[in-house]
């Protein structure tokens, strides 16, 4: 039997079929990715990367306490608002409260699915900065404070950081993400705001290094970003070398992360010679956040050769020029008393091809009175290459040191060093007379 429906019920049913139509449409255009989504967060200090030194770049794992101390964090969504805040109780971790926790992973939380900005902040404490501080104490709900951040400028972390007292390496980060419904973890890793310099010295043998001076580091860093912060006026003075295989290895040091064109110069105080200083300076010219720098210094054979020159004055004559004996090896001379005197700096023994030599010539502090350079009165005197001056009141017996800064460059490189040239007083009687054509008063005076 055929049915058929009255034209009036079909009229009837056809809004109600179009209203099942679209509801298993709309139903079929939901997605899963519109619910919140349930994630954990994990936060680990990154491993440190050691700058290129002649071989490929490779990470590091990080020290004792060089971890994470104390932590917050914070998930802020594409309008720019904090979504979530977490400021994990850390003080019952023992890893946490000496400074070695590597990794912590949060309790499950929900968030919407869309693009986040992470943000990571780790042991502030230690900054002891009032921005930093209030950046991280936001609230959920609010928006994330932008402006605050990258106008933070930490004042010279490297020198806070105190193990022994709990102060650890500040350490901050910022990365981005997209939560999904099949998005089950979100991760990222901090970086240290300092840096670690591991600086090693080999020398010729018999020479040892004293102490070492890193010099130009900023005074300060920014919390994230690579712009540099503060003035390149910091100077290190790391703890005594030790000596291993004729190697000399300071213990590493940490250093403010440090941005810019200027490379940093470094000087090293051996015994050579009564106290050789060398200055040289780098050629790299930052040291990123969160790297390990290692700087291996060779010191070459490269010495000035100082010529030494020297007069007496008979009474009622002309000055006379006498032998001088000058030890290129110990850098010591002997000059009568009452005598004039001439040091120079005619070239570099061991250069290849040095050129645009340069000296200058000072008296130290605590050199007795009876030394005068001849023109000055400070005890300084800048000539190129040549200083002159007598010998007034120095008994026989007695000694001064004469500090000169030669500079040079060889070979595509510039050297700087700094020596000390110790002078012993010696009696007049004992001059030896320079042989050579004299005036005839010269010989009356000698018969």
């Amino acid at each position: 039997m055929n049915v058929s429906l009255c034209p009036l019920l079909r009229l009837w049913l056809l809004p109600l079929l179009c209203l099942l139509a679209f509801a298993a449409c709309t139903q079929d255009d939901a997605t899963p990715g519109d619910a919140p989504v349930e994630v954990r967060l994990a936060v680990s200090a990154d491993r440190e990367e050691t700058l290129p030194a002649r071989q490929a770049t490779v990470d590091e794992e990080g020290d004792a306490h060089e971890y994470m101390h104390e932590l917050c964090v914070f998930i802020v969504d594409a309008d720019g608002i904090i979504e979530r805040s977490l400021l994990p109780d850390l003080s019952g971790d023992a890893d946490a409260q000496a400074g070695n926790l590597q990794r912590w992973t949060s309790y499950p939380i929900l968030l919407t699915p869309g693009e986040k900005t992470l943000y990571a902040f780790a042991n502030w404490s230690t900054a002891a900065d009032e921005e930093w501080t209030q950046l991280v104490h936001q609230t959920e709900g609010t928006p994330f404070d932008v402006d605050l951040l990258n106008r933070i400028e930490l004042d010279n972390p490297a020198a806070k950081i105190d193990f022994a007292n709990q102060s650890y390496i500040p350490m901050a980060a910022r990365t981005t993400a997209t939560v999904t419904a099949s998005t089950r973890e979100l991760s990222i890793g901090l970086d240290r705001l300092v840096s670690k310099v591991r600086l090693t010295a080999q020398t010729d043998e018999g020479i040892g290094v004293v102490s070492c001076t890193f010099a130009g580091v900023a005074s300060a860093c920014r919390l994230l970003g690579t712009e540099p912060a503060g003035s390149r006026t910091l100077s290190y003075v790391p703890s005594a070398p030790t000596e291993v295989n004729g190697n000399y290895v300071f213990p590493d040091f940490y250093i403010n992360a440090t941005y810019g064109t200027e490379p940093f110069t470094v000087t090293l105080v051996t015994d050579e010679n009564a106290g050789t200083t060398y200055t040289a300076q780098t050629a790299r010219t930052d040291v990123p956040r969160n790297s390990i720098y290692p700087l291996n210094l060779t010191l070459g054979s490269l010495v000035p050769n100082v010529v030494v020159r020297s007069w007496v004055s008979p009474i009622g004559n002309y000055p006379v020029e006498v032998e001088t004996d000058f030890d290129a090896d110990a850098f010591k001379v002997s000059l009568a008393e009452g005598s004039q005197f001439e040091f120079s700096i005619d070239g570099i023994d061991g250069a290849t091809s040095a050129s645009d030599v340069t000296a200058a010539w000072r008296l130290p502090a605590t050199t007795p009175d009876g030394v005068v350079f001849d023109g000055t009165a400070d005890g300084t005197s800048s000539d190129a290459l040549t200083v002159k001056g007598h010998l007034t009141t120095l008994p026989v017996g007695s000694t001064f040191t004469l500090g000169v800064d030669v500079g040079w460059t060889d070979g595509g490189k510039s050297y700087a060093r700094h020596y000390t040239i110790t002078v012993h007083i010696t009696d007049i009687t004992d001059a030896v007379f320079k042989a050579r054509r004299r005036l005839p008063a010269e010989w009356l005076w000698m018969d």
